[in-house]
């Protein structure tokens, strides 16, 4: 929770500059038939800070459940040949929406 909210949680993969890969149902409701994202704002934590970012949609696919993100800027020195967010060792959760 926060701020009295429900935060849906999940991983992502930074597979280029500014590009996240990450399950559909993290950031939207995959259940619908048109993309419809949670409400909020999608915000992506690494390990040197946190960033916002959105849903590419014409990049996602509801029924294999992935959804491709644009990072609205990335932390000082990362790279995608050399960072995921999420998995071991992160002190946060990356992918934070906040449900309504």
């Amino acid at each position: 929770m926060q701020m009295g909210r429900s935060v849906s949680r999940g991983t992502g993969c930074l597979v280029a500059d500014g590009l996240v890969l990450t399950a559909l149902h993290v950031v939207a409701d995959w259940s619908k038939q048109s993309l419809t994202p949670h409400p909020g704002e999608i915000s992506l934590t690494f390990a040197n800070g946190s960033v916002k970012a959105s849903i590419l949609e014409e990049y996602c696919d509801r029924l294999a459940d992935w959804a491709l993100l644009r990072c609205e800027s990335l932390p000082p020195n990362t790279s995608h040949s050399r960072n995921s967010i999420g998995g071991a060792g992160a002190e946060e959760p990356p992918l934070q929406t906040p449900q309504g």
